[in-house]
């Protein structure tokens, strides 16, 4: 990973540990954040906004909660496709004009041989 940690323009990069596994995280600066800290609140429409801003760069994603409070969670293949996601959720989020948090975790996917 080469993006630098801390503040970008409209977003903030960072990092942190939970049960001993590493994430990254993009946290938006703008003024609307669709999910509260409380999950029951979520609605289908905001989880699927937000699940634009990160899904195009990973193997999969949830929602539960991530470094900050509960958001999205994209998991990636490889820490290489970090930059890049980093990149696309800062710029969606800056976009979209939202605070709202999307961590990424770095989890193999395993491939079937024949």
């Amino acid at each position: 990973m080469h993006t630098a940690l801390g503040p970008h323009d409209g977003y903030v990069v960072g990092k942190c540990t939970i049960r001993d596994e590493h994430y990254i995280y993009v946290k938006g600066t703008g003024s609307e954040r669709l999910l509260a800290d409380d999950y029951r609140t979520w609605s289908e429409v905001d989880r699927e906004r937000l699940r634009k801003v990160g899904a195009t760069v990973g193997h999969g994603s949830g929602f539960g909660r991530g470094c900050e409070h509960g958001g999205l969670i994209v998991w990636l293949e490889s820490w290489r496709l970090m930059d890049l996601a980093i990149e696309t959720a800062g710029e969606r989020l800056v976009r979209a004009n939202l605070s709202d948090v999307v961590t990424f975790e770095v989890e193999s996917t395993p491939m079937l041989l024949d």
